[in-house]
Order: structure tokens, then C-alpha cells, then sequence
């Protein structure tokens, strides 16, 4: 894996986790 590919996919992991806690705590509350 190039180097530019593994930061793409880390920055979509980072967003897509970031939503799912956001989604997590609305359920939360």
C-alpha cells in the first residue's frame, strides 16, 4: 500500500468512526 492510499483510508476511518460515537451518544441520551 502507498503511503498516500494509507492516509486516504485512515482519514475515512477517523470520519467514519467519529459518526458512529456521535450516533452512539444521541442514542444514549
Amino acid at each position: 500500500t502507498t503511503s498516500r492510499g494509507r492516509a486516504q483510508s485512515t482519514a475515512i476511518g477517523r470520519i467514519r468512526f467519529q459518526r458512529h460515537h456521535e450516533i452512539f451518544n444521541w442514542r444514549s441520551v
